[in-house]
């Protein structure tokens, strides 16, 4: 299988969110009661993923630029720019529902608990946030990988 250099940044990208997601869902599942009232762990664990984040897209970007400059300097051509465009909008989508969504959990809640009578976690609304923002990163990535395989 011979990918171009647009699909191999798509598949770190991709890989890189999902180790993101892996972790911060792993990190957040191993906190007491205690830490996850804890703004400061809380902030802590997010200060990982977005360095963590950045440091792999960087690092990522520089190692295939180094492998093939000549691609990375590339403009998109018109099937990457379709996919890009199509993969975002689902993305967008999601993001959408992502940030609507705990608005209105977090509009509901009344004394850590909601009028429906259920007992959220502290900090609940922030974390709904942080996975449909992943989750829409995720879709996003693979949507596009989907588009540029199928136009080939």
């Amino acid at each position: 299988m011979n990918l171009s250099f647009r699909e191999k940044s798509l598949w770190l990208d991709l890989v890189a969110t999902l180790v993101i997601a892996f972790y911060y869902a792993f990190a957040l599942s191993g906190f007491s009661g205690d830490q996850i009232a804890d703004i400061h762990a809380v902030m802590d664990l997010l200060w990982d993923v977005v360095v963590f984040g950045i440091l792999v897209s960087i690092l990522s970007t520089i190692a295939l630029s180094y492998h093939d400059s000549k691609a990375a300097d590339a403009p998109l051509d018109e099937r990457e720019n379709l996919a890009e465009l199509k993969a975002t909008q689902y993305g967008y989508w999601v993001l959408l529902v992502g940030i609507t969504a705990p608005v209105l959990l977090y509009g509901l809640e009344s004394g850590g608990r909601n009028e429906m009578g259920l007992s959220l976690p502290p900090y609940a609304t922030l974390h709904a946030m942080v996975a449909f923002y992943i989750l829409a990163e995720i879709l996003v990535s693979a949507n596009q990988l989907w588009r540029l395989r199928q136009a080939l």
